[in-house]
């Protein structure tokens, strides 16, 4: 019974929150463009391969219990499900921790390409208000 709940609740909570994703991701590429998506859709692979661990634990438990073949190999899977339910969350820390789920090579080159706009050396020049030609003024004089 309790595994029953926990397979609904799991996969109900990851559907929102994939669809909830969905939606955003939806909004943004409408908004900015197609590229700008698979930030998303990484996200929601992770909630997705995290959810999969407890729904699939879940399933094999429920086939043993509604079977009773082996009770045995219920109860060693009962006694594992601390640990699954565990590992889940993990699995989603261990992957934002080491950066699997940002990489983006071409966001490397995009950073790269804005430093060097940036440390260009430019000179800037203020036009004067006050001065009836409006002259421009150069800061490197």
């Amino acid at each position: 019974m309790f595994a029953c709940i926990t397979l609904a609740i799991n996969v109900a909570i990851t559907g929102l929150i994939v669809g909830r994703l969905l939606y955003h991701r939806q909004f943004i590429q409408d908004a900015l463009g197609r590229e700008h998506g698979s930030r998303y859709m990484r996200i929601i692979t992770m909630c997705i391969e995290s959810a999969a661990l407890v729904v699939g634990f879940n399933l094999v438990l429920i086939v043993l219990v509604l079977v009773k073949a082996q009770e045995n190999a219920a109860l060693i899977l009962l006694q594992m499900m601390a640990q699954i339910y565990t590992i889940s969350p993990f699995l989603i820390l261990f992957r934002i921790s080491h950066g699997r789920v940002h990489h983006n090579p071409t966001l490397e080159f995009r950073v790269q390409n804005a430093e060097d706009v940036i440390n260009r050396d430019i000179p800037l020049q203020f036009a004067v208000a006050n001065s009836p030609e409006s002259t421009m003024i150069s800061d490197a004089s």
